[in-house]
This record gives structure tokens, sequence and C-alpha cells, in this order.
């Protein structure tokens, strides 16, 4: 799922990942399950959660910042 909010945070903002600073699995999500994946921008972290049929199954927040490639540019 973390890859998931990794690849829609790149897709929206060009941003990676830098730090996991809360993330909570709520409920399992299996292979042919579909969700939804919701992300918000606060300052320079991002909240997203992660809902199945409405029901939340994980959450968390991030720091994220420039891929390494592009910070080095």
């Amino acid at each position: 799922m973390l890859d998931h909010v990794a690849a829609a945070l790149q897709r929206w903002r060009g941003l990676q990942i830098v730090q996991l600073v809360q993330v909570k699995f709520v409920q399992p999500l299996l292979p042919d399950q579909l969700a939804e994946l919701l992300l918000e921008s606060r300052a320079e972290r991002f909240v997203f959660e992660i809902r199945r049929d409405k029901q939340l199954i994980a959450s968390g927040l991030i720091v994220a910042g420039l891929p390494e490639s592009a910070s080095a540019a």
C-alpha cells in the first residue's frame, strides 16, 4: 500500500517520501480488492487515507521532498 502512496505523491507533486511520521494499518487489503487513496497536503507534510468501501484500512502522515536526482541538479 505504501508503494501506491509513494507513486501517487510522485505523480501529483513530483516528490518522494522522505519520512514516514506515522502509519496505521487498520485492516488488510487483499490482492483482488480495490481501494481509494486520499492524499492531502498540509504544509511540508502529507496526510493519506486508504479506504475500501468507505471503511478506513490505512492512514498516515508523511514528510516528502524532491527526489535525490532532482535535488542534486
